[in-house]
């Protein structure tokens, strides 16, 4: 193949010198459609169509039983890729050992020529589906890794070996059929990976996967999870339910979907579970419901383009750590570095938050080192662990009644604290874990003069805080 396209290149290049011109072919490479683009030394380029043979531009590796082993070649920007199942006229029986590592395909076809498939063989792909081979027997180590999108594999009944780790780091694995004699086992130092929930066979269990307009279901105990997404689309709004029926998000839902631009988030979903939206790169919007009220930490983990995000009232906790690498998505104001109505971390010696802040992340005011008497906005839901961190000069500090929860520790490190004022009555029980310095005293709010033993407070005419 080599030598017809460098007759083919040789060719052109003598057609232009006998035009006069001077341009000449530095280089070639396949474009999505399977076409031979040819570049020129002037920057232009000619499109030198299919080739007949080998319109993808597949690479084929002469073995020593006289059949060949294939290779991604020219075709590393393909989506698709359809392996034939002869070349020359000879059989193609092998995957070569990483012979699609890295390639762009979501989607691969393999004949059942193919009775081997090399170590590493398709290693960091998108592969979405595939369908290996009935006549398949051996597939190499760790020939999947990495196939963060890959959600199901069927095992040909011909299998008779699956080398370790073949399936490592597919995290979106849920499903096998094993049609092998192969007896396979799932968890730790197993032949295959945790994340598979449903190991079947021809004649016991059954699929539970659903595909629904590209969602990719699972049917769990607990119901269905949304496990991957494997349309075309880059602005989601997601089902309604599936089947009539509500669903979970996954952990790694949406994980490295480069493509992705948009997502809105169905009602009734509680948890965005880790990395659901991690490493997506193209990602800038998205929009939870009013039902969220669990985020976890590596969420939105290396979403750099990410500028909107709402944050649910009913999210009791959110850090930094939330969004590594989302620096678009942090807008600085006062030097409090906010997402939505979240105050995450600090740049600053500033005294004073957002009227409308609405929590405050673990030691996200950690540098307020001078402040000395500070008034939380009223409303203030949620204080997070060591939310003011090292405050050591704080000696006085006024509590919203809006607090529903706030961490045990949330001014553990205020050394200097001597009074807290919280405007809540002495019934309320969020305060009642909190750690304070030695010698400070919690004080309650009452308008009245109270009746009952304790330590209250209330505005004098002046507006002056007083202690009854």
């Amino acid at each position: 193949m080599k030598r017809m396209i460098l007759i083919l290149l040789l060719c052109l290049t003598l057609v232009l010198c006998a035009c006069g011109e001077t341009v000449s072919v530095v280089g070639s490479h396949w474009n999505e459609l399977g076409e031979l683009i040819l570049e020129m030394s002037d920057g232009t380029t000619v499109n030198a169509g299919k080739h007949e043979e080998n319109p993808q531009g597949l690479a084929f590796h002469l073995l020593p039983d006289d059949t060949w082993s294939v290779s991604v070649g020219n075709a590393s920007q393909l989506k698709e890729i359809t392996v034939p199942s002869t070349y020359r006229g000879k059989p193609v029986t092998h995957v070569a050992e990483e012979g699609f590592s890295g390639a762009k395909l979501i989607a691969v076809s393999l004949p059942d020529s193919i009775k081997e498939i090399g170590a590493l063989a398709f290693a960091g792909t998108a592969l979405q589906e595939i369908v290996l081979p009935t006549a398949l027997e051996r597939i190499g180590d760790e020939a999947f890794r990495s196939c963060s999108r890959l959600t199901a594999v069927t095992l040909p009944a011909g299998l008779k070996a699956l080398g370790e780790g073949a399936f490592t780091l597919c995290s979106r694995l849920v499903e096998i059929q094993n049609l092998s004699a192969l007896t396979l086992q799932v968890g730790e130092g197993s032949e295959l990976p945790v994340s598979v929930e449903n190991l079947y066979t021809a004649t016991e269990g059954r699929s539970r996967l659903l595909t629904l307009d590209g969602y990719v279901f699972f049917e769990g105990e607990d119901g269905y999870v949304l496990v991957s997404y494997n349309g075309t689309e880059s602005e989601l709004v997601l089902p309604a339910d599936c089947n009539g029926q509500p669903y979970t998000l996954r952990e790694g839902v949406f994980y490295d979907c480069d493509e992705l631009l948009s997502v809105v988030v169905t009602p009734d979903v509680i948890c965005v579970p880790a990395t659901a939206f991690a490493l997506c790169d193209l990602l800038q919007s998205v929009r939870l419901p009013d039902s969220v009220t669990s985020i976890a930490r590596e969420a939105f983990t290396g979403c750099v383009a990410l500028t909107e995000l709402n944050i649910p009232l009913g999210v009791t906790e959110l850090s930094n750590e939330h969004f590594r690498n989302c620096k678009k998505l942090l807008r600085l104001e006062n030097e409090v570095f906010y997402v939505d109505k979240w105050a995450v971390d600090a740049n600053g010696i500033q005294r004073e938050l957002r009227s409308d802040t609405v929590g405050i992340g673990p030691y996200a005011l950690h540098v307020w080192e001078t402040v000395t008497e500070l008034t939380l906005p009223e409303t203030l839901l949620y204080m997070g662990e060591r939310a003011l961190g090292s405050c050591k000069n704080l000696t006085m500090i006024v509590l919203p009644a809006s607090l529903v929860r706030v961490d045990a520790t949330a001014l553990e490190w205020c050394s200097a604290l001597e009074t807290v004022y919280y405007k809540g009555g002495a019934d309320s029980a969020v305060l009642d874990d909190l750690i304070l310095a030695e010698g400070a005293v919690l004080y309650y709010y009452s308008a009245e003069e109270p009746t009952a033993e304790g330590n209250f407070w209330h505005y004098d005419v002046q507006g002056e805080i007083c202690s009854w």
